[in-house]
């Protein structure tokens, strides 16, 4: 796509995984003060965590967590199962504290790439000093960048976000044209393209378009063979 549209492209994975239901959660005692978290998603795939208890549980404590984790988290997403806890429990112990911490760190962290980065210093836009710094900086603050993608996802179509309305200011002298890469209504990914303000929109948008129509297709078709 990035020799087609002649701009840098980036590709952002969620550890979407984040975003699907979960159908339950099983632990398996390991040696020591440590066992196996693994949660089954409704995709199929499993996420698993070595946990290691707080002080003052051991694991029957720590199955009767899993219980009742089971019990408020059955086809609720990792981030509506942490609410959950937090919201249900008045002075939280040590040990759901944990355990809130691990189902934030099992969606996953998002990982973005960028490819074709030597285009930005062909481009006469990128010219001045620091412009290209503060955009591959930007691109490494993969946190707020995820942040910022994800509010997109809202739109369900391709974004086009130009200058100052991107959020992170390094992005300030960048168009980003944006489409998320959604299944069964959980984020899966965004690929995009970035440029500059005065990029060829004429080129890029349908472009955009095109593959739309084709990563739905693809998508839809996964749907059916599940």
């Amino acid at each position: 796509m990035g020799r087609t549209s002649g701009y840098a492209v980036f590709l952002m994975e969620t550890g979407t995984l984040g975003d699907v239901r979960v159908v339950g959660v099983e632990a398996v005692p390991l040696s020591g003060r440590q066992a196996l978290l693994v949660v089954i998603l409704e995709t199929g795939h499993l996420l698993k965590r070595t946990f290691v208890y707080p002080e003052g549980i051991g694991w029957l404590e720590f199955r009767k967590i899993v219980g009742k984790l089971n019990r408020v988290g059955r086809f609720r997403t990792l981030s509506e199962i942490r609410d959950a806890l937090l919201s249900e429990m008045d002075g939280i112990s040590r040990a759901w504290e944990a355990i809130v911490r691990e189902f934030e760190r099992l969606g996953g962290v998002p990982d973005v790439k960028l490819f074709g980065a030597s285009r930005f210093a062909k481009d006469p836009e990128f010219s001045k000093a620091g412009d290209l710094e503060s955009v591959f900086h930007a691109f490494e603050e993969q946190v707020a960048l995820f942040g910022f993608l994800r509010k997109l996802v809202e739109a369900r179509g391709i974004s086009v976000s130009i200058g100052s309305e991107n959020e992170l200011p390094g992005l300030g002298v960048c168009t980003l044209v944006s489409l998320p890469l959604i299944r069964s209504g959980a984020w899966y990914g965004t690929i995009g393209v970035v440029g500059p303000v005065r990029m060829d929109y004429g080129q890029v948008i349908p472009l955009m378009s095109r593959l739309s129509g084709r990563l739905n297709h693809w998508l839809t078709g996964l749907d059916g063979q599940g």
